[in-house]
Parts: structure tokens; sequence; C-alpha cells
């Protein structure tokens, strides 16, 4: 719905995993590897990044893949982390909260 929030995520990213070694790639769809490209090309290229699309990748979300390792923030990766947080959650007791 809000194709600039590709932008937040490719940058925290960057700031997150520094130290990916090699020539990182950065997986996504087509559409927001156009937009990462015209607004965080000087970033991606200072960092060592490259770009690649990949159309199983739902918009919004991404993968990197470098030599040391890589990271998934798809949508469906993301989205299973906040709900096992939420069910984590609610499976503490609540007078062991206070």
């Amino acid at each position: 719905a809000e194709p600039q929030h590709i932008l937040t995520l490719v940058r925290e990213l960057l700031r997150m995993e520094p130290a990916l070694s090699g020539t990182p790639r950065l997986l996504m769809h087509v559409d927001d590897a156009a937009l990462v490209q015209e607004h965080l090309a000087d970033d991606l290229h200072a960092a060592g990044w490259r770009i690649r699309t990949d159309l199983s990748i739902q918009r919004g979300g991404c993968r990197v893949h470098a030599a040391s390792g890589a990271l998934d923030a798809t949508l469906e990766t993301r989205w299973d982390r906040v709900t096992a947080a939420f069910r984590r959650d609610a499976q503490v007791p609540k007078d062991a909260a206070a």
C-alpha cells in the first residue's frame, strides 16, 4: 500500500548489517528495485551491495544474500515474527508480569 516503506526497510538493513562480506545481493520485487535504485543507489554502492530482482518476493519485502550470511526481510517472515511475538506474550501468565 505504501511503496516508500521499502526505502526505510533497506536503510535499516544497511545500518544493521554493515559487516556482510563479499558483495551482498539485495533481492526484491522489480517495482521495489526501481524505487530503491532511484533513492538509495549511492548508499548501496558505498556499502558494496547490488540490487537483484526476484518476482517470487512480494512488494515491500526483500532478502539479502552475502558470503557471510543471509537476511530475510520478506513480508511473510516479518509477519511470522510479529505473530510469534504475540503468541509468546499471550502465553505469559498475567501474575508473572507483576
